[in-house]
């Protein structure tokens, strides 16, 4: 029982990467921008779900920390990127491409840069920069707001300028 209670919290950062692995193929098969960034939210509600249920169970481990952060990058770094390049970056040429490379590696330093001041699973301790959940969260609810009201990218302009805010 006791490696059970590891387990759970483990199951929601899991549960997280299989919600980024469809929004992927959603995005990539569908084009289907709004369901994927409806599932980059319940992304969000399983990444905040994950430490919680950890910390409410005595179950905080170096693993599932290194686990989380793994998920997240994939989550609300490449997703997100990805998304973006196919609603409008792509449109831009290079600078898209680039834009959506600079929105993936600069989620990543901050992540890593995060994991190397808190080397303690039990702590929690500030975040320089915006988090990447935070970042991918502004992406995708820019795009559902877009869809909502104009049921397609109305200012993709200042998309851009979401996206490379997101990004650091």
């Amino acid at each position: 029982m006791n490696k059970i209670k590891y387990l759970i919290p483990n199951l929601f950062t899991g549960l997280s990467l299989v919600s980024g692995l469809v929004a992927l193929n959603i995005i990539f098969e569908q084009k289907n921008f709004v369901m994927a960034s409806w599932l980059i939210a319940f992304s969000m509600v399983c990444d905040g779900l994950d430490g919680k249920i950890a910390r409410l169970l005595n179950a905080t481990s170096k693993f599932g920390m290194l686990f989380d952060t793994l998920y997240d990058f994939f989550a609300f770094g490449i997703v997100p990127a990805y998304l973006s390049f196919k609603i409008y970056l792509h449109e831009l040429g290079i600078f898209g491409v680039l834009l959506a490379i600079f929105y993936v590696i600069a989620g990543g330093y901050r992540l890593v840069r995060y994991m190397i001041k808190n080397k303690n699973a039990t702590e929690k301790k500030s975040f320089t920069g915006l988090p990447i959940p935070a970042a991918a969260s502004l992406v995708a609810s820019f795009i559902l707001i877009n869809y909502a009201l104009w049921h397609h990218l109305e200012y993709p302009k200042f998309f851009v300028a979401v996206v490379l805010f997101s990004a650091v």
